[in-house]
């Protein structure tokens, strides 16, 4: 998914603004694959190589939560999540 991420941002002419890392493991295996965005705090969940174009044309893009795959923000209350 990494290589997805790299390949859609180079091709966008976003690659020397958003930086993607790679990590082995992060929270439950119950929505892997997951997509983590900082600074926003934003967690998307089961996440494949064909949900990347739209994370970076709706998030990264246009500011906007790609509502199927969130799965909350880091910081937040989940009633202040519910809201979102």
């Amino acid at each position: 998914m990494a290589e997805a991420f790299q390949a859609t941002l180079a091709a966008r002419g976003l690659s020397a603004q958003v930086a993607v890392r790679r990590t082995s493991h992060v929270g439950g295996d119950k929505y892997a694959g997951n997509v983590l965005s900082f600074p926003s705090g934003d967690w998307y969940g089961y996440v494949t190589p064909g949900d990347v174009e739209r994370i970076i044309d709706q998030h990264i893009g246009a500011g906007e939560i790609v509502g199927d795959l969130w799965r909350g923000r880091m910081g937040l209350t989940p009633e202040e999540q519910i809201r979102l």
